[in-house]
């Protein structure tokens, strides 16, 4: 509900200026967004997690445009080079997410990702199979680290 009001806000913000646009929307939301945080230090809103929801949901969003970013880097320079370097595996990562929503959206992010695909999820969701295009034998567990402390990790955060 506080997100419908920092969107709504933003709106008011931006017709109060005369024109709607996409900066005056931004700058709206992000005014919004702080006083619903002061409104929060002053016990007006009862909710006193929103502010850190959006912040972790903002800074999912950018980590994740990154990752897609660096994933689709990688695959364009493979798909373009004389003899590729891919070398397909299927890795099984453990998960410590709680739920069928945080591991659904784990996968749908791993399928996203370019070189990556989730293969499917154990029937007591206690790890995942996922394919990658460039597999290293001798960094394995970096693999699986980099799963478990970049997506995993935040999205355990975002349902805190």
């Amino acid at each position: 509900m506080r997100l419908v009001w920092n969107i709504v806000l933003a709106f008011f913000w931006s017709a109060l200026w005369g024109k709607i646009t996409l900066a005056n929307i931004g700058v709206g939301f992000f005014l919004s967004y702080f006083t619903i945080l002061l409104l929060e230090q002053t016990d007006v809103i009862e909710d006193k997690h929103y502010g850190k929801r959006l912040w972790r949901l903002f800074t999912f969003v950018l980590f994740f445009t990154k990752e897609l970013m660096i994933s689709n880097i990688q695959v364009a320079i493979d798909v373009l080079r004389i003899s590729p370097k891919y070398r397909p595996a299927i890795i099984k990562i453990p998960l410590d997410l709680s739920n069928s929503k945080q591991i659904t959206l784990l996968a749908n992010v791993i399928t996203l990702t370019p070189g990556t695909l989730t293969l499917d999820v154990s029937e007591d969701e206690k790890f995942i199979l996922v394919h990658t295009m460039f597999y290293d034998p001798a960094n394995r567990e970096g693999f699986v680290e980099s799963i478990k402390l970049g997506f995993e990790q935040r999205i355990k955060e975002l349902f805190e």
